[in-house]
């Protein structure tokens, strides 16, 4: 058996259960459980389901991301259940089983859209001062454009979970670009439907440009990978933003934890203080 440990939100869960149910055929093993809920209900995942139960031997093997070419190797005969607590996320396995996790995504697809429309997923919120600067998005239309031809008529939309930003209504503005507002897992559905991204990074954002089977996609180089290499094993275009932003290009690079926690200290503080406010 796989005993399985989960974290994240929806892709990173998605992702988590396509690579358990690939490692437990492989294995001819049983995954002790996937993560369900809701929301990856709607995708009506083909996940593997049968399998051996082997005897759990203390203490458990523990297997990571790391460890992935290990467990999919011929040779790998596990002799007692293990613990897998990774993510799965690995850009060459994942690229070698697009055709079969393509397929366990069952849910009922929409056509996919023409080839002159175009999806910016701009995620800030919580990682707001981790995402490239509204010069980045804006450069990036004008590279989307040139790959499409410059006669061809975009139609953008933005799809973001911080839809009322003061970027992505500049964004929409500036180019008349329509936001798209639904929950993550319409948005995903949507999303997939595209041929052109422009993406802040992400598992999510990955995933989506996965499922469409993008044509042209365009993400920003990491300054900081908080989730594994899934982007560059794929042919899609990196960009730089070093130029538009290149103190904060920096403390991300060289001093990431300080800097995230120094970010976050300071939004807790001022929430903090606008309750007090609040209050008197």
């Amino acid at each position: 058996m796989i005993i399985s440990k989960f974290s994240g939100r929806l892709a990173n869960n998605l992702i988590q259960n396509i690579g358990l149910s690939l490692l437990g055929e492989k294995l001819n093993l049983k995954v002790s459980s996937y993560k369900v809920n809701p929301e990856i209900l709607k995708f009506n995942l083909n996940l593997w389901r049968e399998g051996r139960v082997l005897e759990k031997k203390s203490p458990l093997n523990i297997y990571e991301d790391k460890d992935i070419d290990i467990l999919f190797e011929d040779q790998f005969e596990p002799k007692s259940s293990f613990v897998f607590k990774g993510n799965f996320q690995n850009g060459e396995f994942l690229l070698r089983n697009k055709s079969k996790i393509k397929k366990m995504f069952r849910y009922k697809k929409d056509p996919a859209f023409n080839s002159s429309k175009l999806i910016l997923m701009i995620r800030l919120a919580d990682v707001a001062h981790l995402s490239p600067p509204y010069d980045f998005y804006k450069e990036a239309i004008a590279d989307m454009q040139k790959k499409l031809g410059l006669s061809t008529k975009i139609e953008g939309y933005i799809a973001s979970d911080t839809p009322n930003h003061k970027m992505v209504k500049k964004l929409a503005k500036k180019h008349n670009f329509k936001i798209i507002t639904a929950d993550a897992t319409d948005t995903l559905k949507y999303a997939a439907r595209f041929k052109n991204f422009i993406l802040t990074g992400g598992s999510y954002h990955w995933l989506a440009a996965f499922l469409a089977d993008a044509k042209n996609v365009i993400y920003p180089e990491h300054t900081y990978m908080w989730h594994g290499d899934i982007y560059s094993h794929f042919k899609w275009t990196k960009k730089d933003w070093k130029k538009f932003a290149p103190i904060r290009y920096f403390l991300l690079q060289n001093y990431f934890w300080k800097f995230d926690y120094f970010i976050l200290t300071l939004r807790k503080t001022k929430k903090f203080f606008k309750r007090i406010i609040s209050i008197y």
